[in-house]
């Protein structure tokens, strides 16, 4: 909806109008003036003749966060108040920007000026040892890592490994 708040003849070659509302589109410049004529009389030919309209669009409020983890993309938007997410199958900063301007026509220039990336890289090791077994002598599995063993500790871990004579 346009609302034409004020307008006001300047002088007689020029007509000051101010109008709001979230629909400022094209084609509404003919609401605009057909509504100054209703009120004035004058012809729609005469004012397009003395009268120059801007109209201004709001400005878009755009938040994006994606978060990449474990080879999947999380996906939150906020435009205009509006949120949104998502879950991407895919890791490719590219691939994902596409994918948002797809899902929510946004241009290429908008997504990147507003998007944060957070990149979570976990470092998967794996484990050296299970077992003793695993690991050099003098050596013991502990959390999957081999440690090197003191001689009292050897000792006491050869003495549980032999089997007991009766």
């Amino acid at each position: 909806m346009i609302v034409l708040s004020f307008f006001n003849f300047l002088n007689k070659d020029s007509i000051f109008a101010v109008a709001s509302g979230s629909k400022a589109e094209h084609g509404s410049s003919n609401k605009i003036i057909s509504e100054i004529a209703s009120r004035t009389g004058l012809s729609i030919s005469e004012i397009e003749n003395i009268m120059e309209l801007e109209i201004e669009k709001p400005e878009e409020e755009i938040e994006i966060e994606v978060e990449i983890e474990k080879g999947v993309a999380k996906v939150k938007l906020e435009i205009n108040e509006i949120e949104s997410e998502f879950i991407l199958n895919m890791t490719d900063k590219e691939e994902i920007i596409s994918e948002i301007m797809s899902r929510t026509g946004l241009t290429r220039e908008q997504v990147e000026k507003n998007a944060e990336f957070e990149i979570e890289e976990e470092l998967e090791e794996e484990a050296e040892c299970k077992t003793d077994a695993d690991c050099e002598v003098g050596e013991v599995c502990k959390e999957g890592e081999c440690e090197e063993v003191e001689e009292k500790e050897m000792e006491e871990t050869e003495e549980q490994e032999e089997p007991e004579s009766e």
